[in-house]
C-alpha cells in the first residue's frame, strides 16, 4: 500500500489474541482466523484468507469499494460484519457519499 491506513487497522497493522490463543483481526470482530497454541502467529498472519482478504481495498464492497479514501479509511470492518454478516460490505455508519 502506498498511502498509509489511518481508518480500520484490522488485519493489517493488528490483530487480537483472546485467552484461548484465538486469532482475530480485532476484538470487535468475531472471525476467528486460527490459534496461536496450533499455528505460530507468523504463519496465521501471512496466510489467512480474512487477513489477505482486508489487505486488499480493491475488494471492499458498496459505498466502501467505491471510496476514494479507501486506502486511508476503509470503514470499520466489524460495524460491516455486525450490519451485512460480511466482513467487507461497505461501512454502515459513513456519512460520506462517493461520487463515482
Amino acid at each position: 500500500m502506498s498511502e498509509v491506513r489511518k481508518g480500520c487497522l484490522a488485519g493489517i497493522h493488528m490483530c487480537f489474541i483472546s485467552h484461548k490463543g484465538d486469532v482475530f483481526p480485532c476484538g470487535y470482530l468475531p472471525t476467528s482466523c486460527g490459534n496461536v497454541k496450533k499455528t505460530p502467529l507468523k504463519e496465521i498472519w501471512d496466510a489467512s484468507s480474512t487477513f489477505q482478504q482486508l489487505r486488499d481495498p480493491n475488494l471492499l464492497e458498496g459505498r466502501c469499494g467505491s471510496c476514494d479514501f479507501k486506502m486511508v479509511c476503509g470503514g470499520c470492518r466489524a460495524r460491516a460484519y455486525y450490519s451485512y454478516q460480511n466482513i467487507l460490505a461497505e461501512e454502515p455508519y459513513c456519512a460520506y457519499s462517493p461520487t463515482a
